[in-house]
């Protein structure tokens, strides 16, 4: 069984001084604090030079327009604090658009892997390529169905609403509006919906142009500060299912085949991205990370909030693979429910799911930062 002791990750100090410089660091001289800081850990010893034979690069897509969503945030955290560097990975995270955008990306060779919502990858799976495969993920759902309108209260008051923010038809966020409706009696026909990435989302709910949405829990905080006003959540997501999944990290087998090293490689520096992330010394940088490369914005009492919010629910899972069969399946099943994926179609987590790649890159985070 894996362990979940939370090591403080080693970092290099150099990366995690030009991130703060590069934020926006104060030049000034610090007030004299109480006491002193602790020392800064030592700068982590390179890997074997076998383990660093350079790899072919490839480029990770993850949902958002230019800015990620803020539960890909480990990935950039692996990424701009180091961590990459320090397991010899040669992983570039881009934000190529909703989705499905980055599922269509992973297909024409614009992109090599991507995450996407388990929902958007059963379809995926089933519907367009059956040699994608999961090799990591993320169990617990962020999504809520929150609305500014005082007239609703309940799921059953959606029934003729006009204008709910979605991503786009057969995205993310759609499919998750599905089964929501469907939980309470309410068909998808029975609202009409509007295309927004998750920036607009904010935006025009803040502006108060549009009233409802499928949101992530960041972002009902962010809407939540500008409207300086709390959303009514009419449905989460977690609540209307037995069992669930949320994100899988996904890749064609055969680029997964030819690829598997840097894989290995780049999940086990998001593994140890992970441990960094939930020690609370670490929050500014990581924040800071989030405000450069997610959606969160650009107030940093506000990302260090979500942050504290994620991961006192334990939403990354620290050194877990997260991806239990059972749930993988379930959300196969719904999808199935609301007539998205024909059942002879249907795949299977034992059809799709890898789990050596976990397995090796959890041995090699290990190896280095501990148990």
């Amino acid at each position: 069984m894996l362990r979940s002791n939370r090591v403080k990750a080693l970092v290099p100090i150099a990366a995690v001084a030009l991130l703060l410089s590069a934020c926006g660091g104060d030049s000034a001289a610090p007030a004299p604090a109480p006491a002193p800081a602790p020392a800064p850990a030592p700068a982590p010893e390179a890997p074997p030079e076998d383990v660093l034979e350079p790899v072919a690069p490839l480029l990770m897509t993850v949902p958002g327009r230019g800015l990620g969503v803020f539960w890909t945030l480990p990935w950039f955290v692996a990424q701009h604090a180091g961590f990459f560097d320090v397991y010899g990975a040669n992983v570039d995270v881009k934000a190529l658009g909703p989705g499905v955008d980055g599922f269509r990306a992973v297909q024409t060779g614009d992109a090599q892997f991507g995450s996407w919502t388990t929902q958007g990858l059963a379809n995926g799976v089933a519907n367009i390529d059956p040699s994608v495969r999961i090799f990591h993920g993320l169990s617990t759902s962020s999504w809520v169905l929150a609305t500014s309108d005082p007239g609703l209260s309940r799921c059953e008051d959606m029934a003729g609403q006009r204008d709910v923010a979605v991503d786009a038809v057969g995205g993310a966020r759609y499919l998750v509006l599905q089964e929501i409706l469907l939980n309470c009696g309410l068909a998808i026909d029975s609202v009409t919906t509007v295309d927004f990435g998750a920036t607009v989302i904010v935006e025009s709910m803040a502006a108060e142009r549009i009233t409802t949405a499928i949101m992530h829990l960041d972002e009902q905080a962010r809407i939540e500060a500008a409207l300086g006003r709390p959303l009514t959540v009419l449905t989460r997501y977690a609540d209307v299912v037995e069992r669930q999944h949320f994100v899988g990290v996904y890749i064609q087998e055969p680029t997964m085949v030819e690829n598997r090293e840097n894989l290995v490689r780049a999940l086990a520096a998001v593994l140890e991205a992970t441990r960094f992330m939930y020690d609370p010394a670490n929050e500014e940088v990581v924040a800071k990370i989030a405000m450069e490369y997610t959606t969160i914005g650009d107030d940093l009492n506000t990302a260090i909030g979500a942050l504290r919010t994620y991961v006192g629910n334990d939403f990354w899972g620290v050194d877990q693979a997260n991806m239990n069969p059972a749930d993988i399946n379930a959300v196969v099943a719904g999808q199935i429910a609301v007539g998205d994926i024909e059942p002879a179609k249907a795949r299977f987590a034992n059809e799709f799911v890898i789990t050596d790649i976990f397995e090796e890159a959890y041995e090699r985070m290990v190896a280095r930062a501990g148990r």
